[in-house]
């Protein structure tokens, strides 16, 4: 491959869809388990792909840079990668919660909520004591606000909210 930045920019182009596919899936994945990712968040780390387009464009553009773009898209693939890890981390309401066993609690008895409406009959599910059609798919589990999972005591205190010591 010839070193463009038209190459790197296709790389870089196709990297934000990968990303965009990830985001997605990390997601889908919170709300099968009960809690909801920011959208607010993404959008912010998905954007931050401007500036590093500009930035390119910028440099062959207005320097003249003709030099070598593999070390620029390859910091760029390992920022890309550690931005979504780090979205998954951070989305997670176990990671910031103050009882991590209770809230580790919580994701396992949405799941194991999700897993006896999806797989018992009507008779297993009265012996259980639920009623004996599950509920809709899109009301099984009762999802956190990412508003409420995001801001730490400090941001509340600091915003006029009243902490939650």
């Amino acid at each position: 491959m010839k070193n463009r930045l038209s190459s790197h920019l296709l790389l870089l182009l196709a990297l934000i869809a990968v990303e965009v596919i990830g985001y997605f899936a990390i997601h889908r994945a919170a709300l099968i388990r009960g809690y909801e990712t920011s959208l607010i968040g993404a959008g912010r780390d998905l954007l931050i792909y401007l500036p590093i387009i500009v930035g390119a464009f910028w440099l062959t553009r207005a320097k003249k840079f003709k030099g070598n773009w593999t070390l620029y898209t390859t910091a760029i693939v390992l920022f890309s990668i550690g931005m979504l890890v780090q979205y998954r981390l951070y989305s997670d309401p176990e990671y910031n919660a103050r009882n991590k066993a209770a809230a580790r609690q919580e994701k396992t008895d949405t799941l194991r909520l999700r897993y006896v409406n999806q797989n018992y009959d009507a008779n297993k599910r009265q012996l259980m004591g639920l009623p004996a059609t599950p509920p809709p798919a899109d009301v099984e589990a009762p999802r956190k606000s990412p508003v409420t999972q995001l801001a730490t005591p400090s941001l509340r205190a600091t915003r006029g909210f009243p902490s939650s010591h």
